[in-house]
């Protein structure tokens, strides 16, 4: 019953529990320690401890990969700002415009330089 729980849980949870056995093994191994033997409290103290552990973190794994539609647009919003500041910063740092003469003998000497590296100097 409890096999066959896993085994499906597992597959309907996409981990590739047949591929990735032994790493699964070693998972579920971590997954899982000891608990106490010293009495029935310990043992329920430290299993609620554990729980709440799983459960905290799926609710910041949830957390991370969830926002609201107002974080989503305030987000949305603040890209497009710093994007328009970027935009103002590149127009501002443009290098003038060269003349059609630099401009060729610019383009000339970075045709150059790149073509040294096939075996010679060209």
């Amino acid at each position: 019953d409890l096999g066959v729980f896993v085994a499906d849980l597992l597959t309907k949870r996409h981990y590739r529990w047949v591929t990735y056995n032994l790493e699964l093994k070693h998972f579920l191994s971590d997954s899982f320690p000891a608990l106490p033997k010293v009495s029935e409290a310990a043992h329920r103290k430290a299993y609620d401890c554990r729980r709440r552990i799983v459960r905290d973190q799926y609710k910041l794994e949830v957390a991370k990969t969830t926002m609201s539609y107002q974080e989503l647009q305030e987000a949305y919003q603040s890209l497009q700002r710093r994007h328009e500041e970027l935009q103002v910063e590149v127009l501002r740092d443009k290098p003038r415009k060269m003349s059609k003469s630099e401009d060729v003998k610019w383009g000339r000497q970075e045709f150059t330089a790149a073509m040294t590296g096939f075996g010679g100097n060209y």
